[in-house]
């Protein structure tokens, strides 16, 4: 069973870092948990960063790349979304439902503090990272993640070309040079993997789920303040 809470933003004990680049590089974005896989036992998450930047004439917002959502600040007092972020519907993590567990402390004011995601946000993301699962051949990467000694370290199992070359396009040649090996590694050899076929799959059935999980849930709240409105009007006609 999940210990962690899915669409909310959590910080990492220790600041140890579980979100990569598509080149196996730690990045400091923070991690959302969007479903917990019972078979594998392990959780999938996405990454989010700050959309913000300060400009001349005030805040202003990132280029976003592709695949991102955009997500608009919290008004909650201790949350974490403090600022607007984005989060990225074409990079999928995985890791064993244990070693993420023993590095969050979901007991900590600031981690009880966040609110979870509005469903607007949440369906929106789901369906983007389902459309994303649904192109041939899927137009995202997996990254899984493991802990290596007191850190952590992520593999990516795959990786759609024009992702790879988007991001790629980015760097600058001596950068572009010290990843020739890894690209061909990953683009020629780990994404013709036989698996993965069948992983997919289940990454879009567990999207599918998590879709019909939240707006079950959503129609559930919408029943129950209808029902009170109902009580409210009930109880206002026999004064």
């Amino acid at each position: 069973m999940s210990k962690i809470d899915k669409f909310k933003p959590f910080f990492t004990e220790n600041e140890k870092l579980i979100t990569f680049d598509r080149f196996e590089n730690t990045i400091s974005h923070r991690p959302v948990v969007i479903f917990y896989d019972c078979y594998r036992d392990s959780y999938f998450y996405l990454k989010l960063r700050t959309a913000t930047i300060s400009k001349p004439n005030g805040i202003g917002l990132k280029k976003k790349t592709p695949g991102e959502v955009l997500i608009k600040k919290s008004t909650q007092k201790g949350s974490l979304l403090k600022n607007d972020s984005y989060i990225d519907t074409t990079q999928l993590f995985q890791i064993k439902a244990q070693e993420l567990e023993s590095i969050v402390n979901t007991k900590n004011v600031l981690y009880l503090n966040t609110y979870y995601f509005q469903w607007d946000i949440v369906r929106t993301i789901l369906l983007e990272v389902e459309k994303n699962l649904s192109y041939e051949p899927p137009k995202v990467s997996l990254v899984n993640v493991e802990k290596e000694g007191e850190n952590f370290k992520g593999t990516t199992l795959y990786c759609h070309k024009d992702l790879w070359f988007y991001d790629k396009s980015k760097l600058d040649i001596s950068e572009q040079t010290k990843i020739e090996f890894l690209e061909k590694e990953i683009l020629e050899n780990r994404n013709n993997d036989f698996d993965l076929k069948a992983l997919f799959k289940n990454l879009k059935l567990g999207v599918r789920d998590e879709l019909f999980e939240q707006s079950s849930w959503d129609d559930s709240e919408n029943e129950e303040e209808s029902l009170e409105q109902e009580s409210e009007e009930d109880f206002g006609m026999t004064m």
